[in-house]
């Protein structure tokens, strides 16, 4: 595949947003402050280009990424329209007077986004703010601390085996009158929304446009990584009607090779859907489809496509980390997708001024430690505890022979308790075998610390006793992550224990995570598995042995 494309600008540039409104909200949030425009002239040698401005977008109200600017004025919209308010009128500047009428309400609403991490993080931390419950749906490869911070501004998280477009399908299908979708990405007949959460994003520009004007810059290039495109159409915009931007001014859009969809489309001429896998790094770039609503924008402003790897985007983490800039993977994109542009002979910036959008600082700080030691990000090890006796592998073997199921399928072998404790074992695969068990809980750091990954909805597993005989096989039908003290007693009555009362389930979890190490407080994650026994069918005498 051809890295860099060249593209011809096809349509007229879109209308600009509202940018006094629109600054005006973002201003009136506690915390807000213009991010910084940073000069950087020993990179901008190395680079062999005229001026190199980075606009660094790693701390919006307290979070990592740029992504708050573009969720708190779509989500206030939404929420303001579930109260009532005009659908098209922009939200109070004082959301506090918002947050006092939902908490008249005799429920809240519940405001539902896919994520591959920040876009869902900034979700959750508007619903907080609003007083709303968020339920926030990622891919299951999703790195356990983008997880973790989601959790922590009180957001469910439902983990979706699958890609991040099947994780956008499953808050579409979750849709109701109370539960309302702040997505940045689009679809036919849903639209509006969207476009609100690109239009958010217009505050970065306006502060960029006077950061510019003082240190006397004209960029003639702006580097902007890419997903699904809202942000790069909110750039096209900018370079459309904001007078510092010079009318030969050209659009830079990185985006990695694994999920080059943006490429693609403007290659193709129409929306081309990359399929999956999208396992790359860069996370909050592993999108397979541009957004419905920025295409057109992408189609009329961008010049260049340019498609980066793994490994380009780590060594660009590792100089702007020696220029003394504490950026993500995402964040780093924009220079591995200029150099790419310069080294790769398609375009000659000696004199030029250039801006980079590093638009995150680390979310994974694991990977990110690793990768600025040297030493590279450590593979997943495995589940925990898996053992594949002669015996679970016969036991195995009689369940697909009875139902027809494949025979290659993978699954684990674990017993309840971690095979520490062989009458916990045995009481709790009992309790799976007489119908009262259908669920069990982790602990998020635990699958960090280990490495073990996390459960994925229809994973099988054979369930041992306190021997380590095979006694059953379940499937994962659901799985979620919260905080312990948001665990409620419906909950607490599938995983069928002592009195399966929500006050004996949180001692009960205390104490045993304890004494594995990990001290549980309220705010602590949790992973809530639920699940299904497929073998023996329930009231069935047949153990599957043979």
């Amino acid at each position: 595949m051809e890295r860099v494309l060249r593209h011809r600008r096809a349509g007229a540039p879109p209308a600009p947003p509202d940018w006094q409104a629109v600054g005006a909200f973002h201003r009136s949030l506690p915390g807000y402050r213009p991010t910084p425009l940073l000069e950087l002239p020993d990179l901008a040698k190395d680079q062999q280009v005229g001026r190199l401005l980075v606009k660094l977008e790693t701390d919006r109200f307290g979070l990592p990424s740029f992504k708050a600017l573009g969720a708190s004025w779509a989500a206030a919209r939404v929420v303001g329209a579930w109260l009532g308010h005009p659908p098209d009128h922009p939200p109070p500047l004082d959301l506090g007077s918002m947050a006092a009428e939902v908490a008249r309400r005799p429920q809240p609403p519940v405001l539902l986004a896919a994520t591959d991490g920040n876009h869902g993080r900034a979700v959750a931390w508007v619903a907080r703010y609003l007083g709303a419950g968020a339920r926030i749906y990622v891919p299951a490869d999703m790195a356990i601390p983008r997880i973790a911070a989601i959790v922590e501004e009180g957001a469910a998280v439902v983990v979706i085996t699958g890609s991040y477009e099947e994780a956008v399908a499953a808050t579409a299908g979750a849709a109701g009158p109370d539960r309302l979708v702040v997505s940045d990405t689009s679809w036919p007949g849903y639209e509006t929304i969207p476009r609100w959460v690109s239009d958010g994003y217009a505050t970065i520009f306006t502060e960029l446009a006077a950061q510019l004007a003082e240190l006397e810059a004209r960029p003639e290039v702006l580097v902007v990584p890419v997903g699904v495109g809202a942000l790069a159409a909110a750039a096209v915009a900018a370079l459309a009607h904001q007078p510092v931007w010079g009318s030969s001014t050209e659009l830079v859009a990185v985006e990695p090779t694994v999920a080059a969809c943006v490429q693609a489309s403007l290659r193709a001429g129409r929306l081309t859907e990359v399929p999956p896998p999208h396992g790359s790094s860069m996370s909050g770039l592993n999108c397979g489809l541009p957004s419905l609503v920025a295409w057109p924008s992408l189609r009329a402003g961008v010049d260049w496509a340019v498609a980066v790897t793994d490994d380009e985007a780590d060594r660009a983490l590792v100089d702007l980390a020696r220029h003394g800039l504490e950026v993500g993977e995402c964040g780093a994109a924009p220079l591995a997708g200029l150099r790419a542009l310069i080294q790769g002979g398609h375009r000659r910036l000696d004199d030029a001024p250039v801006v980079l959008l590093a638009t995150e600082g680390p979310t994974d700080p694991d990977r990110t430690a690793a990768v600025l030691a040297g030493v590279g990000p450590e593979e997943p090890r495995g589940e925990s505890g898996s053992a594949r006796s002669p015996q679970v592998a016969a036991f195995w073997s009689a369940f697909t022979a009875a139902t027809g199921t494949r025979s290659r399928l993978d699954y684990s072998a674990w017993a309840f308790g971690s095979g520490e404790d062989s009458d916990l074992a045995d009481r709790l695969s009992a309790l799976v075998l007489a119908g009262t068990k259908r669920a069990t809980t982790g602990v998020l750091e635990h699958h960090r610390a280990s490495g073990e990954p996390l459960p994925r909805v229809g994973d099988h597993g054979v369930i041992l006793d306190g021997r380590g005989e095979p006694v059953c096989i379940i499937r994962t039908a659901h799985v979620e992550v919260r905080r312990f003290g948001d665990v409620d007693a419906a909950f607490a009555r599938r995983e069928g224990e002592s009195d399966r009362s929500l006050g004996s389930w949180r001692r009960a979890h205390r104490r045993f995570f304890g004494r594995q190490g990990f001290e549980i407080e309220d705010g602590t994650p949790v992973v809530l598995e639920e699940f299904e026994l497929v073998w023996p069918a329930p009231g069935s005498s047949d153990t599957g042995t043979i």
